[in-house]
């Protein structure tokens, strides 16, 4: 995580290639390991982008989180987080086909950004990019639940399934805490391990 930025920022690395390196060393953008960047496009944390290490920005991911209002949770108490999700489609090697878009001198112009396309399934699906959302639990004995099928067995705020607005039923990628500090992370395609794990990310900052 990048301490210095005013907006919740990681860098993401790959530990699975090249070897380790030391504790006191840092990882940089210029190790091979490097695969990009999550950012939130502000200080409330409830909108974010993966870009790769790719020049430019190319965006493989965006996240949205929908914030309940005050009056919301005072009639229905607290509530899981709903989050929307759009990636791209994969290309014949199963690569995201990233949304390149133009950055100019403090500003975004040319193609739109992701980001612009989760509220709007039908205009995402016209881009050729998948519109996920998060599955609504069943509200029992006085609780949330999800079904994770073994794979979570702990409560918490941070679990989620996330699933294609087509088929509720489609889990694509699920996430949930099975120990102190210990989470469970599930996917499969079209969703990529870089692109869940920064879905992922997004969980602590909220």
């Amino acid at each position: 995580k990048q301490s210095m930025n005013t907006t919740s920022n990681y860098h993401v690395f790959d530990l699975t290639r090249g070897a380790l390196r030391a504790r006191n060393q840092k990882y940089t953008k210029k190790s091979g390991n490097y695969l990009g960047k999550l950012r939130a496009s502000s200080m409330e944390s409830l909108d974010y982008v993966l870009v790769t290490k790719a020049a430019g920005r190319q965006e493989v991911l965006a996240v949205s989180y929908e914030r309940p209002s005050m009056m919301s949770q005072i009639v229905d108490g607290s509530q899981p987080r709903k989050l929307n999700v759009v990636i791209p489609h994969l290309d014949a090697d199963s690569v995201p086909v990233p949304r390149v878009v133009t950055v100019g001198k403090g500003s975004i112009s040319g193609s739109a950004t992701m980001a612009e396309y989760l509220t709007d399934p039908v205009a995402a699906q016209a881009e050729e990019f998948y519109s996920l959302g998060s599955k609504g639990p069943v509200f029992e004995k006085g609780n949330y639940r999800l079904n994770f099928y073994g794979r979570v067995s702990k409560p918490s705020v941070k679990n989620f399934q996330i699933v294609s607005v087509d088929d509720p039923d489609d889990i694509i990628c699920q996430f949930g805490k099975v120990g102190e500090d210990k989470f469970h992370l599930d996917f499969k395609a079209p969703m990529t391990a870089f692109q869940a794990f920064g879905v992922a990310l997004t969980q602590f900052n909220l």
